[in-house]
């Protein structure tokens, strides 16, 4: 019997794409990461090549990290969750409170204590917990060394139930903290750059307690600087969103420098936003790391219809591409050589005519060619004469489907009733199934269910199982299944098996919620209605704002309740509105103000939408929307402070500055009464800013200072780093730098405390400022360098811009011309790239001062 082979069939005409992978594989080893995207038709060999890519990095030393973008799985950063957890590091993900560092000790290279912070409550022997530190080390050293582990290796963790000891060492000294509960990587960075700080004065200590002292400060920060107080500091939806990349960023930097690392994910044309947004946010990120990305995608999938917007995949290539942050790597279908070259591969010798056949039919796609084969081997319409695969005459005019879909279609047909229904039911669970699920909703039980998995995987090939879990040999094959059921047959599966899921879960529902949402709602059952909003309000929580509308949109298609109606709409406008899309918030505004018939959501939607007016500059109309809300506010005190709140604003972006403390005084006076403290910080911030801008700066720091204290009361630590940066820019106008810098540096702790580095970036920024001011040249380009490395971190294109303005005209004051045209050159891309006209015309200015300073007039009048 001849055998044929369907199983790891050598890559065919792909060396070209091969060779550009592994020259990037190595390349990442050498500490240059990157990003690739391959692109493909299904059935193509995407993952084929990338499969093959992997065999190899993992000779090489890679660790892999992969996931999968699954279309029922709604859950915000799923392929990232999924890939972090089955490459055990799902730690890095958590959303847990930093944890609570209860002491730090400084240690010498021979294991002397320099020195220590401790809180009230450690009762810890320093001198002995350092002396156990060093002898379990050297214990560990002695009986890893015997296993063939690096001499050089340290200790860097010891765990007992919820407490933990962390330990970084670098040249020579060692830095421990004893801490409750689970470290995080932002924790693990300080000590790093604590340590940076500390080994030059301390690599050789020679034991003068006096010396130690200058150490403890570096110390005790972890103690007193709040951020490890094992709370959160800030919940703001966007600073927690930040910290988790970041602190998912951290931890795969610092892995990369021990191992080169791959990070796989596969069908983005599905992925969600926020996982398309941590992938910008990670490609922008590696280029100093050992890290490589891929990714890949169906073309044919993010194509928009006529008049649509763009795919989000689309966007983020577009993102990627305009910094020169990937390499898309596009596969073509196989030529007739290199299709015949495949089914040799895969048959051994065969006639030409079966070839021409099957290349004619599949086009050359890789999958089309495995299915042809396959259908014309099981209707033996192809024998072996003993020397090679000849196609019987009579089968030459069979009609052989040109699509994967008709192909596996076919084969589906070979399958008795049972088998058909446990894959149909499996087609509605997902990518991924279990046999506890499909027993439950057949009703078969699981023996019979497992027999029969198994006679699908031998004969027909269209499962495989893994980890104790199956899938589908190809995603085409679960597409066929699903789309080939009736409707009602669809959505009464998807009901039942949101019912099983349920029932399975019960102890565990925050789990599966996602999970429910989407089962229900396939079913178009009222039942999905709970956990839509819970999940969309979760996201929203979570900053995830486009799951969280998909969500709401998906809750307005099946609700019929009024109130659930609203709120959806409302929360939808709020999102847009947030994002900068008026017009679309507006309409969702106006659908709920049409439905509702309570005064005070009434009032609330005309406030809502007299902000958009007032944000596109229509201050007539914003104002003749807010004067309509304050017709259904009488019951609503808070409501119609806040709509004299929103007056004020208004007048106060007029210049009308004597309106706008009237109105913001007539909304305190509502407030007076109530508890809402901090909606009454933010009305005396405002009041503060309207005596700013007068000159009024003595009223102005009176207001700033009680807006702090109601801040600083009710843990609002994103306004109070606001409000102090507000008082610093008093002190720079009455001339006080010096005061100025010392609040901006208060302000910059706080951010540094919550992980606001999107505020970090312009408060290094205003303090360079200040250097300059100053004359102090060095020290203000240094800031305005970091600042900008924190916003190209961050993507934050406006500061970036502001920065490098800032550099340029630094840079030029030094007598740097070259840099300082660098600097301004990239800063005019930005600003052209977002259509920022005003930073445009400036930096083109500044180009032209430097040509007129270099005395090339040509240029200096060709550019003004």
């Amino acid at each position: 019997m001849v055998e044929v082979n369907f199983k790891n069939i050598e890559l065919v005409d792909r060396k070209e794409e091969l060779k550009k992978l592994k020259e990037r594989l190595t390349k990442t080893r050498e500490d240059r990461g990157s990003t690739i995207f391959i692109s493909g038709e299904a059935g193509i060999g995407k993952t084929r090549i990338v499969e093959e890519l992997i065999n190899q990095a993992v000779d090489m030393g890679f660790k892999i990290i992969r996931g999968q973008c699954i279309p029922e799985h709604i859950e915000p950063f799923f392929p990232f969750r999924s890939a972090l957890k089955r490459a055990h590091l799902d730690y890095l993900m958590t959303d847990k409170p930093p944890p609570l560092v209860l002491s730090a000790y400084l240690i010498s290279g021979s294991g002397l204590l320099i020195s220590k912070a401790e809180r009230e409550e450690s009762n810890l022997d320093p001198d002995i917990f350092v002396g156990m530190l060093k002898a379990i080390e050297a214990f560990l050293k002695d009986s890893m060394h015997i296993m063939g582990e690096e001499e050089n290796a340290a200790l860097n963790s010891l765990s007992y139930g919820d407490y933990n000891i962390i330990i970084r060492t670098q040249r020579g000294i060692s830095l421990a903290t004893v801490i409750k509960g689970a470290p995080n990587e932002f924790l693990i960075e300080d000590m790093r750059i604590t340590l940076e700080k500390l080994s030059d004065k301390f690599r050789e200590w020679d034991g003068n307690v006096e010396t130690a002292e200058k150490a403890r400060p570096h110390l005790e920060w972890f103690i007193k600087s709040g951020k490890y107080d094992g709370t959160f500091l800030a919940q703001e939806p966007k600073i927690v969103r930040e910290n988790i990349f970041d602190n998912i960023l951290l931890g795969l930097q610092r892995l990369s420098e021990k191992t080169p690392l791959i990070v796989f994910i596969d069908d983005l044309q599905w992925a969600d936003q926020t996982s398309l947004n941590f992938l910008y946010y990670l490609a922008r990120n590696i280029k100093r790391n050992r890290m490589l990305i891929i990714g890949t995608y169906r073309p044919e999938e993010i194509i928009p219809s006529s008049g649509t917007k763009l795919h989000p995949l689309e966007i983020t290539i577009n993102n990627l591409a305009a910094e020169n942050l990937v390499n898309i790597i596009g596969l073509k279908r196989l030529s007739k050589e290199d299709t015949f070259i495949f089914i040799s591969r895969i048959l051994g010798d065969f006639d030409r005519i079966l070839g021409e056949k099957v290349y004619a039919e599949s086009n050359g796609n890789p999958l089309f060619i495995i299915e042809i084969l396959k259908l014309l081997l099981y209707e033996k319409a192809i024998y072996h004469d003993s020397k090679k695969w000849r196609i019987r005459k009579k089968a030459e005019k069979i009609v052989v489907p040109k699509h994967a879909y008709e192909l596996i279609k076919r084969r589906l047909e070979r399958l008795d009733d049972e088998e058909r229904e446990i894959l149909d039911v499996a087609s509605v669970v997902g990518e991924e199934f279990d046999v506890t699920i499909l027993s439950l909703v057949t009703g078969m039980d699981e023996l019979k269910i497992l027999k029969k998995l198994n006679r699908i995987y031998r004969k027909h090939k269209l499962i495989y199982e893994a980890n104790g879990k199956y899938r589908f040999e190809h995603s085409i094959i679960r597409e066929v299944l699903y789309n080939e059921l009736l409707d009602e047959l669809r959505r009464k599966y998807h009901r039942i098996i949101g019912d099983v899921i349920y029932e399975l879960n019960k102890d565990s529902m925050d789990q599966v919620e996602n999970i429910l949402a989407h089962h229900y709602y396939e079913a178009r059952d009222k039942k999905a209605i709970e956990f839509l909003m819970e999940v969309a309000n979760r996201a929203r929580k979570n900053y995830a704002n486009q799951e969280a509308i998909d969500y709401y949109t998906r809750v307005l298609e099946i609700v019929e309740d009024k109130e659930i109606t609203i709120c959806a709409l409302e929360s939808i406008g709020d999102i847009l509105s947030d994002a900068g899309k008026f017009s679309e918030a507006e309409e969702k505004y106006r659908r709920a103000l049409e439905i509702t018939e309570d005064s005070v959501i009434k009032a609330r939607l005309h406030r809502k939408m007299a902000n958009l007016y007032a944000i596109r500059g229509e201050y007539f109309e914003s104002i003749k929307m807010l004067q309509e809300a304050l017709n259904f506010t009488s019951p609503s005190p808070f409501e119609r402070a806040r709509i004299f709140r929103e007056m004020g604003s208004i007048k106060f972006m007029q210049g009308s500055y004597v309106d706008a403390l009237e109105y913001f005084k007539k909304a305190l006076r509502l407030l007076s009464d109530s508890d809402a403290m901090e909606d009454i910080g933010e009305v005396l911030r405002d009041v503060a800013n309207v005596h700013s801008i007068l000159g009024d700066y003595e009223h102005a720091r009176k207001y700033y200072t009680k807006a702090l204290q109601i801040m600083k009361n009710a843990g609002n630590m994103k306004e109070i780093a606001t409000i102090l940066s507000d008082i610093g820019s008093i002190y720079i106008i009455n001339g006080n730098l010096d005061m100025a810098l010392k609040i901006y540096q208060s302000s910059l702790q706080v951010m540094k405390n919550i992980g606001y580095k999107s505020g970090m970036a312009s408060i290094i920024n205003n303090m360079g400022m200040v250097y300059l001011q100053k004359g102090d040249l060095k020290t203000a380009l240094q800031h305005y360098r970091e600042s900008f490395e924190i916003s190209e971190r961050m993507g934050q294109k406006g500061t970036m811009i502001a920065t490098m303005k800032n550099m340029g005209e630094v840079l030029f004051l030094i007598g740097t011309i070259d840099e300082a045209l660098q600097y301004y050159r990239k800063a005019l891309k930005i600003s052209r790239d977002i259509g920022d006209e005003h930073s445009s015309s400036y930096i083109l200015l500044n180009i032209a001062k430097i040509y007129i300073f270099l005395e090339k007039y040509d240029y200096a009048l060709k550019i003004l």
